[in-house]
């Protein structure tokens, strides 16, 4: 009787991990086994959204106005809830910092933007590709002209302190670094609406704030 009762609860103790581990809002558990890469995730190059989500970029940047803010990275970028005349999102799911920088060229309007808003790196130490992440960033800073604000990353783990470091040191003196460490939303990996607010703080993300 004993040995069923503890059976039991053994099951019933991984039937709350499963759900636990599988459910809509991961848990801190999963963020920490993902960011230290005992979790691979795959790259998104293979990813049709991707390509659909390029080649609607591409046929729609002769739209975006000159002095428009461009908002260029990862899922952080694309999620970001400012839209307008002055705002135009370049971002894509699943983006690392060398494909970002592969796709700069693509976007002219990038050439004539007033401000760009970059947020990138969460999925180059996921994908435990943050070898070249300063390199990267400090080539796509050198590349554009306008005022860039850099997005930090906002899980509170040693992989993304490290990560933040190494950001800061690739935006130095030449753009904004905006650190959203703890506004994490509940997937413990993207931003909440406070870390939207740390950014259009900051970032001119409307007309008006263009004199």
């Amino acid at each position: 009787m004993k040995g069923r009762i503890t059976a039991y609860l053994v099951l019933l103790a991984c039937g709350f991990g499963v759900l636990a581990f599988t459910s809509g809002g991961v848990n801190w558990a999963r963020d920490k086994l993902a960011y230290a890469g005992l979790i691979a995730q795959r790259g998104n190059e293979d990813d049709p959204s991707r390509a659909a989500a390029i080649l609607r970029y591409d046929r729609s940047d002769h739209l975006v106005p000159a002095g428009a803010t461009i908002l260029l990275g990862d899922s952080i970028a694309y999620k970001a809830p400012f839209a307008g005349p002055c705002v135009a999102n370049r971002g894509l799911g699943g983006e690392r910092s060398d494909q970002l920088l592969a796709n700069l060229d693509r976007w002219p309007s990038i050439d004539r933007a007033g401000a760009v808003v970059i947020a990138i790196g969460t999925n180059d130490v996921w994908q435990r590709r943050q070898e070249h992440l300063g390199a990267n960033v400090a080539a796509i800073l050198a590349r554009i002209e306008a005022p860039a604000f850099l997005v930090g990353l906002p899980a509170d783990l040693d992989e993304i302190r490290d990560a933040n470091a190494v950001l800061r040191r690739a935006c130095g003196d030449g753009c904004t670094f905006i650190d959203p460490t703890g506004a994490r939303a509940a997937d413990g990996i993207h931003l909440s609406a406070e870390g939207y607010a740390r950014i259009a703080a900051v970032a001119p993300l409307d007309c008006e704030r263009r004199g």
